[in-house]
Order: C-alpha cells, then structure tokens, then sequence
C-alpha cells in the first residue's frame, strides 16, 4: 500500500492483529491540506461549543453542572448526585470549581469539556490514520467532528454543553484504539479495560461498547487463539476496568453513597428503557449522517469492485488486509451494538446519536482510502483533483449542517446574557437534589 492509505505493519498477538502508524514520505505536500482540515475542525469546535452554551435549554447542562460542584463539597449527600446517571462525570469535573475564581456556573466546566472533546478528536485521528492513512483521517475527522457536535448544538429542546456523551469520547476511542492498534496483548488489555471502565463510569450506555469487545474477542479467539492467551487478555481488560472505576468507587464507599447510589443507578436505568420500535429518526437527526453515509456507500462499492475483479483473492491473505478486515468487523459490530442501544431507549435525544456517530466515522475510511489508492496511480495533476472534488463533495453534503450551525451561533449568541449564568447556577443550588 502507498503512503497516503496507511502501510499496514500487521503483527499477530494473543488477540489478533495489530496496525502500525504508517510510512508517509510525502509530509511536505500533505502540509496545506492538513492545516485547512485542522482550521475546519477548530471552527467547527468553537461554534459548537458557543452555540451549545448559549441555547436556552440548559436543564442537563445545569444539572450535571450542579452536581459536580457539590460532588466536592464537604456538606454533600447521596441525594446530590444525579441518580439515573453513574457519578463518574461529577468526579472528572467537579475539581474545576476548586479553581474557578468567581461564583459557581456552568462556566467553569469550559475548558474540562473542550479537553475532553479535543483530545478525543486527536485519538480518532491517530487510530483513523493507523487504519487508512494521513489524508482519509483527516477528513474522517472533520465528519466526525461537524456530525457529534450538531447532535448537540442543533437541537432547542436538550442541553447539548456538558452532557455525558461529551465526556465519553475520548474513553471510548482509547479503548478501541488499544483493542485495534496495539501491539503487546497485556499492555492492549489492560489500557483497553481503562478506557471502558472511565466511559461506563461516566454512562451505562457505554455497555455497547463492552457488547461489541465480547463479541469481537469471541470472534478472534475462534480464529487463532490458544485459550490461555485469550483469558489472560480478558483478565487484563478486567483489571484495567477495575482500576477506572476503583476511584470513583473507593470515594463513593467512604462517603457511604455506594449502596443507595447502585440501587437507584439500577432501578432508574431499566426505566430508560422500552422494546425496540422500528421508526426512522427524524430528518433533523439524519442530516450530520450524510456525509458519512455517503462514504460508507463508497466504501461498499469499492468493495464490492474489488470482488469482482477478483482483487480480495489476490490480497486476502496479506498482513495489511487481516489487520483491516479485522477492524471493519470490529467498528460494524460496535456500530450495530450503538444503534441497538439507540432502539431500546425511550427518549430519542439529539445527543444520543453521538455514540454511534465514532464507528461510523471510522468505517468511511474504507472509502476514502480507495479513493486516495485509486489516485496514486494517476498523473500528479489529475491525482490533485480527485482529492479536491473528494473533499468537494464532502462539503457539499455537510453544507445543511454547517448552515445550521452559523444561523444557530448568530441566533443564539445575540440573545445570551452571560450575567445569568451564576444566577441560574445558584437558584439551582436552592432548589436542592436534582
């Protein structure tokens, strides 16, 4: 494979293959495109988070905000958490307040959360370009980046600043970057155990993710591996969950919180619940999908091109495609495990499309890779307009969401008064519980 769709340096563990970063001897040319794309997705971040701020529907914006400043006061009660929801957020975030110099607001939750979502951004593109090289990632990352805040910024009727699955990116991404891209069984495991075990402290629906990594283990386990190395790993993921949750439990514990807390965590959760209905979302929740979408449909006629030239029998058996066969069952069966617990909850809110929003950005790799494949093979003029009609297109399709987001930013900023926010912050406060 060429440099700009990823050299795979596959190498056979106790769990399966492993990626490589690959080899890009053509940094230089790469250069302009790289920053345009960065630019676009520091927009985008920026309107986003403004735009999600100012809305004026911040009831889950204030209530987990209220319950991480009182995660860290000395006078809490159990009753202070929020009771639907593992504490795991209020323990990451609520420390800010400590250091925020004026009265309490949701404010002060800024830059914790413009952390967590920037270092997620970063962990995708490092696991997107061990899988389909430098210039795919960068626009898998800008898909990504336009699709999971519009879930959270387009929508009046929830908060979209500070919500759970805000925090759930990074985590996530950690774990399946250790599951997909690295080498070493043991250290794989255990850094695959942390990132699950950090994103279900933060919200049970992370459980998909855990679904789709037994499903998967259990396929790669069938496939080469001795049944020692297979435990020995799955120990190690468990330990590496444990370990995340072990603080998060420990304060719990001693504040004598754990008890009610699981037992309210449990009965409100099955609450959340009801048997799947098949219904199309909304129009409004399908639009951040279409650029995705449109390079999964690449990627499956590519695929299927491929087949029928008879290509997957020449280079089925290489390292490089194991290693990116195994990953695309991987991200499938995450994405199907997203979707189900999409199905199976009662309320449709626009941030709950996030989670399924990082496999399927992931899977768009497939297409975009062959393009860029497709194009190294042509005159150095006609390569250059393959990847600008490329990313073209891709604007072309996001250009409802983007629209979206300066009406929302103009619509939003005019109306917000920022000296509000400690008042409705204190007036929270007292009104006690959430």
């Amino acid at each position: 494979m060429g440099s700009n769709t990823g050299d795979f340096d596959a190498r056979q563990t106790e769990a399966g293959p492993a990626v490589s970063l690959p080899r890009s001897p053509d940094a230089a040319s790469r250069f302009p495109f790289l920053v345009l794309m960065a630019l676009a997705i520091a927009a985008v971040h920026v309107l986003a988070r403004v735009s999600a701020i100012c809305t004026s529907a911040n009831y889950d914006s204030l209530t987990y905000a209220v319950a991480a400043w009182r995660f860290y006061s000395p006078d809490a009660l159990a009753a202070d958490l929020v009771a639907d929801k593992p504490a795991g957020q209020a323990l990451l975030t609520g420390w800010c307040y400590r250091l925020w110099p004026g009265s309490p607001s949701r404010l002060a939750l800024i830059p914790i959360e413009s952390a967590f979502l920037l270092a997620g951004y970063v962990a995708f593109w490092h696991l997107a370009r061990r899988l389909h090289g430098t210039r795919a990632a960068s626009l898998q990352v800008a898909m990504l980046v336009l699709a999971f805040n519009a879930y959270n910024t387009l929508d009046d009727s929830t908060a979209g600043f500070n919500v759970n699955e805000n925090y759930l990116l990074l985590p996530t991404l950690v774990a399946v970057l250790a599951h997909l891209a690295m080498p070493d069984g043991r250290r794989r495991a255990l850094l695959r155990g942390l990132g699950l075990g950090l994103a279900l402290s933060v919200k049970q629906t992370a459980v998909g993710l855990l679904v789709a990594f037994l499903i998967h283990g259990a396929i790669r386990a069938c496939r080469s591996g001795p049944r020692r190395e297979t435990v020995c790993s799955a120990a190690w993921t468990g330990a590496g969950l444990l370990l995340a949750v072990s603080p998060l439990v420990v304060v719990l514990a001693a504040r004598d919180w754990l008890a009610p807390h699981l037992y309210g965590l449990a009965h409100l959760s099955a609450e959340h619940l009801e048997p799947p209905r098949p219904m199309l979302p909304p129009w409004i929740r399908i639009v951040p999908l279409v650029p995705i979408a449109w390079w999964l449909l690449v990627g499956a006629a590519a695929r299927w091109g491929e087949r029928s030239a008879g290509r997957s029998e020449q280079t089925g058996s290489s390292p490089e495609s194991t290693g990116r066969s195994d990953a695309g069952s991987f991200l499938w069966i995450w994405l199907t495990m997203e979707v189900a617990v999409l199905a199976m909850l009662n309320r449709h809110s626009a941030h709950y499309y996030q989670p399924l929003v990082v496999p399927a950005a992931l899977l768009t790799g497939t297409g975009l890779a062959w393009v860029v494949r497709s194009a190294r093979s042509l005159p150095p003029v006609q390569r250059a307009r393959v990847v600008r009609w490329s990313v073209l297109v891709t604007f072309a399709l996001a250009m409802p969401t983007v629209m979206s987001f300066a009406v929302e930013f103009q619509r939003r900023w005019v109306g917000y008064d920022i000296t509000r926010e400690a008042g409705e912050f204190a007036r929270r406060l007292a009104d006690g519980s959430p």
